[in-house]
């Protein structure tokens, strides 16, 4: 094996591996808040972006984009084919999370809420800056991945 190639697939292993510890994160942020439904859908009616009739709905939605897309993801990167479309997906989530983030930096709820995140919260939030530009930037990160990875198996044969 040349040293081109070790170094292509060490990069392409610790890329999986980025990939397979984002994706137990969405997972376990997923189940968070799962287990209570109810405190995750207070949380996000705080925010005041989502109108009361479709908070109920848009947790149960955000819950299910969560834990369906981090299973994917794992689900993608364990059968080892398709490492590519794991880290699209989870570039997406990242994107979306900053998104809703910006929007809250825009129109910040009146009094500082959580934000719902579930590992990596704190209590309450002022300042919705962090939490956007931190996961705008898990975003292009992990797009980023995608190059070492298209086209290419997750485990390749030695």
């Amino acid at each position: 094996m040349t040293a081109r190639r070790l170094a292509g697939e060490t990069w392409r292993r610790l890329a999986v591996a980025v990939l397979l510890a984002q994706a137990a994160l969405f997972l376990y942020t997923g189940f968070v808040k799962l287990r209570s439904p109810d405190e995750f859908t207070a949380i996000l009616s705080s925010h005041g972006l989502v109108p009361d009739t479709l908070t109920p709905p848009a947790a149960w939605a955000v819950i299910g984009v969560e834990v369906g897309g981090a299973t994917a993801a794992l689900l993608w990167l364990m059968a080892g084919r398709t490492p590519a479309r794991a880290a699209m997906v989870l570039a997406a989530l990242f994107a979306l999370f900053g998104v809703y983030a910006l929007l809250l930096c825009l129109r910040p709820p009146p009094v500082p809420t959580p934000c719902g995140c579930g590992v990596l919260a704190s209590s309450n939030v002022e300042d919705w800056t962090w939490i956007a530009a931190r996961n705008l930037a898990f975003a292009v990160f992990t797009a980023l991945l995608w190059l070492p990875l298209r086209g290419r198996p997750a485990l390749a044969p030695a």
